[in-house]
């Protein structure tokens, strides 16, 4: 899969068939997980594999949005679903980044500090990015998370 920064404001062609393959990616972690035996980074991760102009700025439709983060949810369920038992120290997690979707990522920590690092609330809340008023990212952008969220 093709991650594509555009320069240009040019509405993005092919939304349906992109969409598909970013499907096919998301369901390529079905029974998959990497091989962390001879791992010595902190952590793995995969950014979403589309275009920015087809997630993000003027043209950007939220069903696209929401079909985008809905895909990223289940290839992070695919993976945790996958994980073994016997694996150490590892977090797997989807970052959904607003309103900057195309820096979202999966990302499996591998290192408990570096993840503690990325998910504690720090001292500094930038005002443009926080919520006026405490919501859901599931009831904003309506979709599900996988069972085991819940």
């Amino acid at each position: 899969m093709i991650r594509k920064l555009a320069l240009s404001d040019k509405k993005e062609r092919g939304i349906n068939r992109k969409l598909r393959n970013l499907q096919k990616w998301s369901e390529g972690f079905k029974n998959y997980f990497p091989d962390l035996t001879d791992c010595n980074q902190r952590y793995l991760n995969w950014k979403i594999p589309v275009p920015n102009q087809m997630i993000q700025g003027k043209h950007a439709q939220k069903d696209v949005q929401v079909q985008c983060i809905q895909l990223m949810l289940n290839a992070c369920d695919y993976l945790i679903q996958a994980k073994s038992s016997q694996t150490g120290f590892c977090k797997v997690c989807c970052l959904i980044v607003l309103p900057d979707l195309f820096a979202s990522e999966i990302c499996i920590y591998l290192d408990e500090d570096y993840f503690h690092s990325h998910t504690r609330t720090g001292g500094y809340v930038d005002s443009a990015y926080a919520f006026k008023e405490p919501t859901s990212l599931a009831q904003l952008y309506q979709f599900f998370y996988p069972q085991l969220y819940v």
